[in-house]
Order: C-alpha cells, then structure tokens, then sequence
C-alpha cells in the first residue's frame, strides 16, 4: 500500500461526539486516559423503526459543472406522445414496399388470370389497409400460391379509401397482426418523422398507459418484472443478462444499456473468477501455510522447553491452526470424471469426519461445533472471550460447494480470531444479562500476546518458509480487498525486533515484560479503524474505539465500512442501524442527499453536517486511492454512479426520478460487491450501545433499425475498464489464472473500450455508424460468454438453470444490542422505459434494464444466503415490498 493511505489510516479517524452535534470531521482522536471499569450507559432508542411514507422527489434539477454542452438544446423539449391512429379493423396489413398497387376490382382464381389484370394504382409505403380475405391460386402448382413477378404469394382481397381490389401478399407486412401493431408497422415505415413528439410505443408494442404517463413527467419509468417474463439457459446465465438477449432477439425494440448491465456482468465475472481462484489456488496455498506452521509449531513443541507462559503460548498457537487444519479436512474431496461421451462432470465426496476428528484436541473439536452451528455469540473454547459465531455461517458464493464452505469457514476463523494487544481497561458489558468473563482489554492481552510473540519469533526465523507461505495468501488479498485493518506480521516483524528478546521463553516469564510491551505496541503500533465486534461484549479500547490486536488473515478496511463506522453507535448514538444511503452521499451524491433530508435529518441531529464532512474528505482524497485495489475501483464505479444523477445534462437526466436511477445502480453495485467479498471486508459492529415445397415470398423493405444507446457514464465505464487491467495484473503477479481468464479478460477490455468509444460520441452528440448501432445490440450476447466459471463446462448448469438466477444477498452490518443485520440485497430486474432524444435518433422510448435493491434486518443469528433469499424472490407472486428501501416505495410499476 502507498504511504499516503497508509498515513491515513494511522491518523485521519473520524473525530465524533456521542452529544446531538457530532464533531466536525477534521483532526486524529487523541487517545483518552484509562477509565475506570464500568458498564456503558445504553440510551433507549429515540428513533422509530417504522418505515417513513413514500417521498416525492420534489427539488429542482440544477446542472452539473462538466455535463454536455451538445444536449442543451435537447433539454427543454416537453415529453409529449403523438396519438397513434388505429383502424378498427378485424385484419388489416401494411403496405412495405414501393412496389404495391392495388388492382381495382380485380380477384384472380388462376394462374392465367394474371395476364388480364387492370391497370393497378400505386400505393405508398406505409398504407394501412383493411384485408377482406385470402385470394389463394386454384391450381395446384405451387400449393395455392400465385407465382407474379418473380415471387410466390397470395393476393389479398382489401378496401382502402372505399375501394376495394386486390393486392399482391409480395408487398404487405403485418399480416396475422393485431390492428395496433400494424399501426405502428405503419408509423415505422411512414417517411414522415414527426421530430416534436414521442412515438406512444417501443418495438412494436403500443406503451401501457401508465408507462406512458410516468414518462411524461419522470422521462424513466420503472416496471416490476416476474419470473415467468424469461427464462435462464446456458446462453442467458443470468436474470439481466436473459432480459436483455430476449430484447435483443426483437430487432425493433431500442435498447438502453445500462451501466447496471456493464456492473453486474463484473459482478458475475469477479465472482465466479474469485470462485475459481479459491478452489484452486488459495485452497492448496491455505493448506500448505497451515502444514508448515503446525509443523514449526510442533518442532518447538516437542524440544524441552523452559517456562510455563511459552508452553502455554505453544499449546495455543498449535490449536490456532487446527482449527483451520480440520475445517479444511473435514471438506470433501473434489474429484472430476469423464463419460463415453467426453462430458466432464465434478463430483465432491465426503470423508468421515468423525474419524478425522478424532485427530484433534478436544478443544478444537469444541471449537468446530461452535463454528459449524454458527448460531450467535458465545465465549471461544480456546480464546476466552465472547466470538460471534454467526458470522460462520456460509454465505455468498461459499455456498456453492463443500470446499468453498471449508475454505469460508477457515479463513474467517483467521480473520476474525483477535489476539489482543491492548491497554484498554474497560470492563465487557453483558447485552444479554448473561455473565461475561471479568478480564479487560488489557488483562486479556497479557494472556494473548505470549502466542503472537511465539508466532512472529517463529516466522522471523522461518521468513523463506513460513514468511513465504503467509505472503502467498495475505499479498493477493490486500491488493484485491485492501489493507489488514488489524496487525499482521508486517507490523509485527519490526515491532519484534525492537523488543532485542534473546529468549522468549525465559522472557515471557515476567509478566511485566508482557505488560511493557502491550502498552508500547498500544502507543506505537497503528489502531484499527473499523470495530470488527461488539465494543460492549467483548473486551475493548473503550466504548468507541476497537481494540488492537493481531489477526493472521485479518478482515480488510474498506472505505464503505469506514463510512458506515462513523454513522452509527456508540460512535453517533442517535443512530440504529446505517443505510446505503450513507455511502453514496459520502460519495457526493446530491440525490441520496436529499432523501436523507426527507427521512433521517429531521430525527437524527448533525447527520446531515456528519455526512457532508465525510463527503468532503472523500472529495480530497488523492485520485489514486480509487485505483490502489480492485475493491476501491468498484467503489469507484459505485461513486460514479451515484454522482451520474440529475443535472447530468442529457434529456433523460433532467428530472429527479432519475437520481432514484442512480441511486438504484449504486446500491446494486454495492450490494453485489459486499456479496462477493463477504469473507474479507471486515463488518462494522455496533449496539446503542412452413408447408409443402413452396412457402411464400416477399419483398417488403426492412423496418428502420432502432437506434440502440449505451448510458454515457463516461467515468463509470472507463473506471470499469481499469478494475479489468487491474484484475488482470493481481492475477499475473500473484500466479491466479490460466489462459481462459486471460482471454475472458482480454474481451471484456475489448467490449468496454468499444462501449467508451460510442459514449464519448454519444457525450458529443456525434453520429454512430451503423455498424456501431448494431454492436451495441450485441454486447449481452457477448457478456453472456464471460460470466461463467473459469475452467468450467457449461453441462455443469444444464439440468439446473435455477443455479443461474441472479438475486443476492449479504449481510454487511450488524447491531449487537439490538441483535440484528443489515442485508443487502438485489432481486430481479426492473424494466427501465427511458425516453431519448438526441440528434442521432430524435425523439423514441428506449427499454433497459437495472438493479433491483432490497435493504432489510434480520436476527443477526439468522443471516440469509443466497438460496434462503431466492426462494423469497422466485416466487410468482413475490412480495418483496417490506424489504424496499423507503425510497423505492411506489416507484416501480406492476408487471406487465
């Protein structure tokens, strides 16, 4: 990590009071003199739990500094639909070519008739006229088709302007369609463009009223999609991807891609890249770190040893990494066959594990039931204070397999497990009633740190070996997640060395030393930022800060957390649970601003001044930051996202719902991120505390082609294409990938610098070469391609589509005095109808499609995966609104 950030870790904590008026967010927290041990005062709640009303987004758009000037004088256009003129006609046709003519009077039998037809009138292209009949040819030639210059078809019998006469099949479209469709065959084929109006359809569907209405004013509209609207194959991994290649497949229909669309096919692609990359690199690496540690461990073990303190130290740092050794062992073991057919198929075979736990110490054992119920807080067999063993729950994409659950399981028992080094002397305080062990921070510290000092003489002097098999798996984390936001051995390698220790085991004897060296790590070495548990039941600094400590693999800092930290208790006391919301206004947001200010302000004193003091840090952080992880590029996306709202300067900005837009692709990126790296960013805690030969044929001219549209987030686009390079250099230099990862990421590099290339002419208003208008139509398709695992055969999804259903869940808060967590979660879909205008294509109704975003509590002993939250979304008759966020209460339309 760069200098800069990490200065800012050690010294830009976010200043606040517990009082109504949170401190201005400006200067580092001086650390405060011991308190005596006490309970904390737990306020009773001051706010209601209980959903504000829908909110109108009722505030002027104001345009923002650098939107375009080339869509100025678009912007004032009123939204206002042409009537569509529509015959009441039991079957009607469209004349589509210039070819037509009707022949007055005229109704051939035969073949022989033709020669003696009248002279025809001309038709115009576009005619809607009314079919009377089918005039079929009574030979049998060509299965009742005339042949007629040059083509085989039927004659119709039709009336146009009260004359009736006949008019060769060759050159009518829409026939067998409904009178509405035709109509807007009509329109379509008309070579009068009306430039003042919108057409009142999309494809060659009129627009539901209501649509239509919502347009008018919001120039977007939102529409709930069902289950039974499409349907997942192997050619539509995914629920936006399927509804996109669906529209796809109807040429006439315009189609919007979202950033939403670019967001969550590398959502799909990091998450199935990141499966793949556990499975078969960091698995075989943990593995191999825990071996050879347990064996240093158990040559130290088996030496005489001098001292109590060290034998103890020993005996912990042995069970420390058994308990990952058996999680690992207990998984199954993956084996991949082949049938006659040449068709691959992976199988996962279990092994007794009560035979493989009968290898263990009982306190390990003790340990891994713990675990594996996951079922809340209790006090750690082996580490003596209250764990919150919840959150070993299998979640995310950890579900997948048994592997991937062991792996979950073991490295979050690493993440989590806090070796104390602090000097806090506040006493844990029950939120339950139940008794907590008497031990402070800093008594619990005397007790953990003879088992990071063991650990770090150990790797000191095994750096080729141990040093090596730990850097293997902490390395590639960092850059992909972001920094250790408790100790590790970078920080504890030169600590170390300054301690001059000739012998431990003698040393660690006096208790004083370890005292002394508590206390000089407490002052010297940097704090965490981020409470990774309970402050209140669980020893700690004291009621606001969390305490030091060591973690092998700790949780990552992020800067998510670090903005949901600050915004909730003890650290803001008004405050129970946090929102999304807090995140996207942090980024500079005007919109999440604003909805804020219509539900948590008016209730929640200095939010509002909390808020734009953390957005004004954000906005001075040096531009690399975004760019240090792959996690702080999709935060960047997230960014540019919710910064891409109204007063952004196109047509289909400039109303407020378009900041719900906005907001709705922010969260689901956020979301969908949180999802993928639920296992390594470090959680905030808080608490208030045809027939025959002959088919006929035509000579009709082809439909105009739509002109398709890519959302010109420009920022967001290229900050999508640099977290691609960046993934790509983490897998290059960490030795994560094979040569399908690199071709997948070589075409997605491809798709996103197309896709940046027709926005900037989009941003100018520069015309598109047709070839570009029919790429845009392609790039689901080819999405489609890159989103399933590296290495894997698609046969693997054949039998089971449900596997690919998109919807999501994680959990990424947790209230401890109240018992609760804070899901996140997408669902299916919404249909986006979004009105263009431009001077590539005028005026016309463009179909999309973007997240859906459910934010909602559960118990926090009841976090949901991914299956346990599908089988709420799928249902047909789904209700999902109790899990809306407050501000998508009413926005989005019923189906259609």
């Amino acid at each position: 990590m760069k200098k800069a950030v990490l200065m800012l870790l050690i010294t830009l904590i976010v200043s606040c009071s517990k009082t109504d008026e949170p401190a201005a967010v400006t200067a580092p927290v001086q650390k405060q003199p011991a308190v005596e041990a006490q309970a904390p005062v737990v306020p009773a709640k001051t706010v209601s739990s209980e959903k504000p009303e829908p909110i109108e987004l009722d505030f002027e758009v104001q345009s923002i500094p650098g939107s375009p000037e080339a869509h100025k004088k678009y912007l004032d256009d009123p939204t206002l639909f042409q009537e569509l003129n529509i015959p009441k006609y039991t079957e009607s046709a469209v004349i589509g070519s210039n070819l037509s003519v009707l022949y007055p009077g005229f109704l051939p039998a035969t073949t022989a008739d033709l020669d003696s037809h009248p002279e025809g009138i001309p038709l115009d292209k576009g005619t809607h006229l009314q079919l009377l009949g089918k005039i079929e040819n009574s030979d049998k030639e060509y299965y009742g088709l005339f042949k007629f210059q040059d083509n085989y078809n039927y004659f119709y019998k039709v009336e146009i302007d009260g004359q009736e006469g006949a008019v060769f099949g060759a050159d009518l479209a829409g026939i067998g369609e409904s009178a509405v469709t035709n109509s807007i065959i009509a329109e379509l084929y008309s070579e009068e463009s009306n430039n003042e109006m919108f057409p009142p359809y999309i494809g060659l569907d009129s627009l539901p009223p209501e649509v239509q209405t919502r347009l008018e004013t919001d120039r977007i509209a939102f529409q709930r999609v069902t289950p039974s609207e499409y349907r997942l194959s192997l050619d539509r991994p995914d629920d936006m991807l399927a509804l996109y290649i669906q529209d796809a497949g109807n040429k006439q229909i315009p189609l919007f891609l979202t950033t939403d669309l670019y967001a969550n096919s590398l959502h799909l692609y990091f998450d199935k890249y990141l499966q793949f990359i556990e499975e078969n690199f960091l698995v075989p690496r943990l593995k191999q770190l825990n071996t050879e540690f347990l064996g240093a461990l158990q040559e130290k073990s088996s030496a005489p040893v001098s001292g109590a303190v060290y034998s103890r130290a020993l005996e912990r740092a042995i069970a420390y990494f058994q308990v990952s050794d058996a999680l690992l062992s207990i998984a199954p073991v993956k084996k991949v066959e082949e049938d006659k057919y040449g068709r691959t198929e992976t199988l996962y075979e279990m092994p007794d594990m009560d035979e493989v736990l009968a290898g263990y110490p009982e306190s390990v054992v003790a340990e891994l039931k713990l675990i594996r119920a996951a079922e809340g807080t209790t006090v750690s067999p082996n580490f003596g204070y209250k764990e919150d063993y919840s959150q070993y729950k299998a979640r995310g994409h950890y579900t997948k397999n048994g592997i991937l659950e062991a792996y979950f399981r073991a490295m979050m028992w690493y993440g989590r497990i806090h070796s104390y080094i602090s000097a806090g002397k506040i006493l844990p305080y029950s939120l339950d009633g139940e008794p907590v062990p008497q031990e402070t921070a800093e008594e619990i510290s005397v007790r953990h740190f003879p088992m990071v000092a063991v650990l770090t003489e150990l790797v000191e002097e095994n750096q080729d070996t141990l040093l090596s098999a730990w850097k293997e798996l902490f390395d590639p984390i960092t850059t992909l997640i972001g920094m250790n936001d408790d100790l590790s051995f970078y920080d504890l390698l030169p600590f170390y060395e300054e301690l001059e220790i000739s012998d431990l085991s003698l040393w660690l004897e006096d208790t004083s030393n370890i005292v002394s060296s508590v206390n000089k790590a407490h002052s010297e070495l940097r704090p965490p930022v981020i409470s990774g548990n309970s402050v209140f039941a669980a020893p700690s600094e004291d009621y606001e800060n969390p305490p030091m400590g060591w973690r092998l693999f700790g949780q990552r800092f992020t800067w998510d957390s670090y903005i949901h930290q600050f915004v909730s208790p003890p650290r803001y006391m008004p405050r129970d649970i946090v929102r999304g919301l807090d995140i996207t206004r942090a980024f500079g947001s005007t919109t999440a601003d604003y909805l804020l200010g219509q539900s948590d302000y008016p209730v929640m004193p200095g939010l509002d001044k909390l808020l734009a003091s953390i957005a004004a840090r954000v906005t001075a952080m040096e531009p690399d930051i975004w760019t240090e992880t792959y996690y702080n590029q999709v935060l960047y996306q997230i960014k540019t996202q919710a910064v891409f709202e109204p007063g952004s300067g196109f047509y289909f900005t400039e109303s407020p719902q378009w900041g719900i837009k906005s907001q709705l692709a922010a969260h689901g990126t956020w979301a969908a991120l949180r999802h993928d790296t639920i296992l390594y960013v470090k959680q905030v805690y808080a608490e208030r505390a045809g027939d025959g030969d002959y088919s006929p044929t035509y000579r009709t001219d082809p439909l105009p082609q739509p002109v398709h549209y890519i959302e010109p987030n420009l920022a967001f686009l290229r900050g999508a294409l640099n977290s691609i390079l960046k993934l790509k250099m983490i897998a290059h230099n960490y030795q994560l990938q094979d040569e399908e990862f690199l071709s997948r990421s070589q075409e997605l590099e491809q798709i996103l610098t197309r896709s940046i290339k027709i926005g900037e002419q989009e941003y100018n208003d520069s015309p598109l070469s047709t070839a570009d208008l029919q790429w845009i139509r392609t790039v689901p398709k080819q999405l489609s391609k890159l989103v399933v695992p590296p290495g894997a055969n698609y046969s693997m999804f054949s039998d089971d589509p449900d596997s690919l259903r998109g919807a999501i869940v994680a959990d990424v808060y947790t209230n401890m005095e109240l018992g609760l967590a804070l899901e996140t979660a997408t669902g299916i879909p919404h249909r986006l109808y979004i009105a263009l205008n431009d001077g590539q294509g005028g005026k016309r109704i463009a179909q999309g499609y973007g997240f859906s975003y459910y934010e909602f509590t559960v118990p926090y002993n009841k976090r949901l995966t991914n299956e346990e939250w599908r089988s709420e979304v799928y249902r047909e008759d789904a209700d999902l609104s109790g899990h809306l966020p407050f501000w998508m209460e009413g926005v989005a339309l019923n189906p259609r």
